[in-house]
């Protein structure tokens, strides 16, 4: 997959051969993130100024994390690293057989 952030504010999800348009978030923000990392393997986050981190999930469902100090992301297999100047946390979308659980 490939995420690409544009002008208006949507961030689009496409498959590798640009053919087919998975998703269309609209961010409503019209400035550039600063950092934007895969969180695992179908989920983003993208980082802006006074806002913190944005994770988009695979259906457009979203988080806000704020931060109000440096971070920077490193994206992982599995989820995605938040580095701050005080640790090292993880970021991960819940997996798919542990909502499976909670529907029992």
């Amino acid at each position: 997959f490939i995420a690409c952030y544009r002008r208006d504010g949507i961030l689009s999800i496409m498959d590798s051969s640009f053919k087919n348009l998975l998703l269309d978030f609209d961010t409503k923000s019209l400035s550039r993130p600063i950092e934007i990392a895969w969180c695992g393997e179908d989920a983003i986050c993208l980082q802006w100024r006074n806002t913190g981190i944005v994770m988009v999930g695979p259906f457009g469902d979203w988080l806000n994390f704020p931060y109000d100090e440096a971070v920077h992301l490193v994206s992982e297999p599995d989820c995605c690293r938040i580095i701050t100047s005080r640790g090292c946390q993880i970021l991960q979308r819940v997996p798919n057989s542990t909502v499976g659980i909670r529907s029992l």
